[in-house]
C-alpha cells in the first residue's frame, strides 16, 4: 500500500438497530464561538516538548522507525442541546451504553487491504478514555443509560497521489497533491471534506476560499498559523480515524435522533498500519472524549513498534495565534 447483549430498556429493538447504524462520520451542529470552559481542554504539561528530544532515527522514514513521533489529532464538536447540558464530574458522572463498534471505509477512492485491529481492543481503550472523564458504561442491561454512545473506526482513504500518472514523480506534499486534486472534481471535495472532518468547519471554510482564489500554498506555508497548515497538509492525504458520537438516551426511547457531541480522532496513514495505531491514538487523545474543544487540538507522542503503547503525558503541539478566519458556512461532512 501507498504510504499511507442483549439490550432490553423496553425500546423497540428495530429503533435502537436504526440509532446504531448511524456512521459516527455524519455531522453535529458546528460549534459555538463560545469560549469552552477554562478546564474542558487542559491536559499535558507546559514544557512537556522539552522531554522528547531530537533523534537521529527521527530523520528515517516512519515505516522504518522503532518509536515514530506520531501526530495525533482531535476535535469535539458539540450541539447546542449538548452544549446546554452540564459536563459530567467524577461526583455526577453520566451513564452510556454503546453497541458494537462499526468499521467504515470512507473517501472518493478507497484504498483495499486494511487490517483493522479487532473491535474489543479498542472497545477498551475507548471505556478507560470515557471513564477518565466520567462517562461510564452501565453495569447491565437493567440499568438505563443518559446516552448512546456509537463508535466508529477506519479509513478516509482516498489517496490522490493516484492521480498521478506513472511517468511522474510520486507527489508527497499537499503543495504537490494539489495539482492533481484540482484535476477532478470529486477528488477536490473529498480534501474539503477531510479538512471538515480533521479540523471542522472554519478550516474547511479557509481551506475552500484558498481553492477559490489560489492562495493554498500561503495556507501550507502558515498564513492562517501552523495548526491550519498541519491540518491542510493532512486533508490531501489518507487518514485513520476513530469517532464517538453521543446521543441522548431519552431521545432514543422517542425514535427521535438528538445528537448532543461528537468526538473524531484523526491520524495521517503514511509510514504506520491501522492495528498498530489506533489504540494509541485513542490513548493520547482520550481526554478529549466528550469535552468541547473550540479548535482541533495536535498531540505529539511516540509510538512505540515493540508491543507498548506509549500514553503517558501528551505534548500539545504549539501553535503560532491564527488569524481569525471566516465564520463557518458549511455543515461538517455527511
Amino acid at each position: 500500500m501507498r504510504n499511507h447483549r442483549r439490550f432490553a430498556l423496553g425500546l423497540p429493538a428495530f429503533a435502537l438497530l436504526a440509532i446504531a447504524a448511524i456512521s459516527d462520520v455524519q455531522a453535529v451542529d458546528a460549534p459555538s464561538t463560545e469560549k469552552p470552559k477554562a478546564d474542558s481542554i487542559a491536559i499535558g504539561e507546559a514544557d512537556a516538548a522539552a522531554k522528547d528530544r531530537f533523534r537521529l532515527s527521527d530523520l528515517l522514514p516512519t515505516a522504518w522507525q522503532k518509536r515514530p513521533k506520531m501526530r495525533f489529532h482531535v476535535y469535539t464538536e458539540m450541539t447546542p442541546q449538548g452544549r446546554s447540558r452540564p459536563e459530567p464530574t467524577s461526583t455526577a458522572p453520566l451513564t452510556y451504553f454503546s453497541p458494537e463498534g462499526k468499521y467504515v471505509e470512507t473517501g472518493w477512492l478507497v484504498i483495499a487491504g486494511e487490517r483493522p485491529p479487532p473491535w474489543p481492543q479498542l472497545r477498551e481503550a475507548m471505556q478507560k478514555a470515557l471513564a477518565g472523564n466520567s462517562y461510564h458504561l452501565i453495569a447491565d442491561d437493567r440499568q438505563r443509560p443518559d446516552l448512546l454512545i456509537v463508535f466508529t473506526y477506519g479509513a478516509f482513504s482516498t489517496d490522490l497521489a493516484s492521480l498521478a500518472p506513472p511517468e511522474a514523480d510520486l507527489p508527497v506534499t499537499a503543495e504537490e497533491l494539489l495539482v492533481y486534486a484540482l484535476q477532478d472534481r470529486a477528488a477536490l471535495k473529498d480534501v474539503l471534506d477531510r479538512a471538515r472532518f480533521i479540523g471542522g468547519a472554519r478550516v474547511a471554510e479557509e481551506l475552500r476560499l484558498a481553492l477559490v482564489f489560489g492562495s493554498v500554498p500561503q495556507l501550507l506555508n502558515g498564513s492562517a498559523g501552523d495548526k491550519v497548515r498541519d491540518i491542510v497538509e493532512l486533508a490531501f492525504h489518507p487518514c485513520y480515524f476513530v469517532t464517538a458520537t453521543a446521543y441522548d438516551f431519552s431521545g432514543v426511547e422517542k425514535k427521535q435522533k438528538i445528537p448532543l457531541w461528537q468526538t473524531r480522532m484523526t491520524i495521517d496513514t503514511q509510514g504506520v498500519a491501522m492495528d498498530e495505531v489506533l489504540k494509541p491514538l485513542i490513548a493520547n487523545t482520550g481526554a478529549y472524549l466528550g469535552r468541547e474543544t473550540p479548535e482541533a487540538v495536535i498531540i505529539g507522542k511516540r509510538i512505540d513498534r515493540e508491543g507498548r503503547v506509549e500514553v503517558g503525558t501528551p505534548t500539545v503541539v504549539p501553535d503560532k495565534e491564527p488569524k481569525p478566519g471566516p465564520a463557518p458556512g458549511q455543515a461538517v461532512p455527511r
